[in-house]
């Protein structure tokens, strides 16, 4: 005796590549295209200012700029291994500062000056005409810039100043705007600083939840809330707590590199545990995800989103196809069984394996009949249009 049973496929989902599954769909999401030409080699970092419509590259001994991404010229014989950007404005007049420790590469739109900062900055953020920012040689230590900008070290009660943050947390690991406040991501956990009016009114409010090592470069701001990684997973803080934050991708990668928010989304460079480097983009309203196929050292937004592997630069685009697999399927049964249909609602390829073979299909929408025996089997499908159903049906020997 035997009888057909039915499972639904996108309830087996495991990977997805530049697609989401949403409302029930599985729909493009982002892809990656090739960018024309190459960034400088040996840079230590690119950055892109909106402010004055620059980029800058910096190395360890140079400060280089370019106004397409591709034809850089040398402006300064200083730099780091970990710059940063801040901007504010004199007037109406926009102006970029890329921090290099102690000195800093001035761009106001017409020329190109320098500045020195009272202190060795390892991160910052600008935040009501001020720059905050963690002493290098310090990482307890946030100090802040008089209201004359980035370079205005001029101490007074009202001007330039600093405070030892308690080293229970850890030194600061990055700086992020955090609504009206400012958000210290560090070692052990979060530090929230409320950083308004005038320095007699600065205040600091701690976490109640300290948490496992914060991963550096991992921290991004998306919606009012705060998204890193740590020592036990992916964490989301929204000003009180700090809780697990679960993407549907979340047991597909491992040692995340550094994440950036862009589009109301996050996206993480890491491995993938199946092997290889890529990078997963989360959308943190519905927890979905999907791979992108690129290998990226850092990324930047310069309109869109560039992500940078060395010399080499790939931009974000909206996806024209995409492709998933699914777990093994068995039915709710280890007996052998035949499969034999499998209905898709769109058009797609179709490859289906029983874990010693596969065999593939082009469907235009409707029914495939592999006819495999086995006692599982899984399908890998790449398409370009949205699908909200595939329905595979299994004729099982023996059943009771």
């Amino acid at each position: 005796m035997s009888r057909k049973i039915t499972a639904d496929a996108l309830g087996f989902l495991t990977v997805t590549e530049n697609c989401f599954y949403k409302h029930g769909k599985l729909i493009p999401a982002y892809a990656v295209s090739d960018c024309d030409g190459r960034f400088p080699d040996g840079a230590e970092k690119i950055l892109y200012s909106p402010a004055v419509k620059r980029y800058f590259a910096v190395s360890e001994d140079a400060v280089s700029v370019s106004g397409d991404g591709v034809n850089f010229v040398r402006i300064f014989g200083f730099g780091s291994k970990f710059p940063f950007l801040a901007e504010d404005y004199t007037g109406d007049i926009p102006r970029t500062f890329v921090v290099c420790g102690k000195n800093a590469a001035v761009y106001n739109g017409v020329t190109h000056t320098s500045a020195e900062l009272g202190v060795r900055a390892g991160c910052g953020v600008m935040h009501c005409g001020r720059l905050f920012c963690a002493d290098a040689d310090n990482g307890l230590r946030l100090c802040w810039s008089g209201t004359g900008g980035v370079p205005d070290a001029a101490e007074g009660l009202a001007e330039s100043g600093f405070l030892h943050l308690c080293a229970e947390r850890g030194e600061i690991l990055s700086l992020l705007p955090f609504g009206e406040k400012i958000v210290a991501v560090r070692k052990y956990g979060i530090t929230v600083l409320n950083m308004q009016s005038a320095p007699e009114k600065f205040s600091v409010d701690f976490t109640d939840t300290a948490c496992a090592e914060v991963i550096k470069n991992t921290a991004c701001t998306v919606s009012g809330k705060l998204y890193f990684f740590n020592g036990t997973g992916f964490k989301v803080f929204d000003g009180k707590n700090i809780s697990p934050f679960e993407f549907r991708l979340a047991d597909r990668i491992s040692a995340p590199r550094f994440a950036v928010a862009y589009d109301n989304k996050i996206f993480i460079s890491c491995d993938r545990r199946e092997g290889g480097a890529d990078a997963v983009c989360i959308e943190p309203e519905s927890g979905e995800s999907c791979f992108l196929g690129v290998q990226a050292e850092s990324a930047l937004s310069d309109g869109g989103l560039i992500f940078i592997r060395g010399a080499e630069k790939k931009k974000l685009v909206s996806a024209d196809s995409f492709s998933f697999e699914t777990s093994f399927v068995d039915f709710g049964t280890g007996r052998d069984k035949t499969l034999t249909e499998i209905y898709c609602d769109g058009a797609c390829v179709m490859e289906v394996g029983d874990g010693r073979r596969m065999r593939k299909f082009v469907l235009s929408g409707g029914t495939i009949r592999p006819k495999m025996r086995g006692k599982k089997f899984k399908i890998k499908v790449s398409g370009r249009e949205a699908i909200s159903k595939i329905v595979m049906t299994a004729e099982v020997e023996n059943a009771v």
